[in-house]
């Protein structure tokens, strides 16, 4: 008998996910777990490392949480470096996310956008129309995409931090003491 589903066991952990969370008729279907599993099950071959990465992208809520530790690493690993430093305050989220680029490669971003390509879009999407009336970032470049989700991302997280945000309403530029407790409150 053959066996018509597509078989996904010689690619990475992360292809079952892709699949689902990048395909309209699954992805609507991720309410109802038990219709969703029948579903793959009918139309995939997958390996048990698969179907556990698709568990957790299910269980985060699609909250994109895994890049938002991603560019919070970024971000204060720029730190360590000394980005920023004797800049004023309200431009170092500029010379963090925006001097360099946070993903160079199509592959790379890809992979990493993972199953969080759709929110990624709709995040840039709506950061976009809201700040600038239009969407300027070209979605289907998967390179461009990430950059920009990384820029958004890093604006959130450092918009959230108390300590950049004294420094900014004392516009003050950036001391190595300043770097430090930024660092020390977005690894909190």
């Amino acid at each position: 008998m053959f066996d018509y589903r597509k078989d996904l066991t010689e690619y990475s952990d992360q292809e079952l996910s892709l699949h689902v969370m990048n395909d309209e008729y699954f992805y609507n279907e991720r309410n109802d777990k038990a219709y969703l599993m029948a579903l793959i099950d009918e139309q995939f071959i997958y390996t048990p490392a698969q179907l556990q990465t698709l568990k957790n992208d299910l269980k985060e809520g699609y909250k994109m949480n895994r890049l938002k530790n991603d560019v919070k690493q970024y971000i204060i690993d720029q730190l360590e470096s000394g980005v920023g430093l004797d800049n004023y305050s309200e431009d170092l989220h500029h010379y963090v996310l925006n001097e360099d680029y946070f993903i160079i490669g199509t592959y790379k971003a890809e992979q990493w956008l993972g199953a969080d390509t759709w929110q990624a879009i709709k995040l840039v999407q709506d950061y976009e129309e809201i700040n600038f009336g239009k969407v300027s970032t070209d979605i289907s470049n998967p390179e461009s995409l990430a950059n920009m989700v990384a820029y958004i991302l890093g604006e959130d997280l450092l918009h959230d931090c108390k300590w950049l945000d004294d420094c900014r309403d004392n516009s003050e530029v950036i001391r190595q003491v300043d770097l430090n407790m930024i660092k020390h409150q977005l690894a909190a």
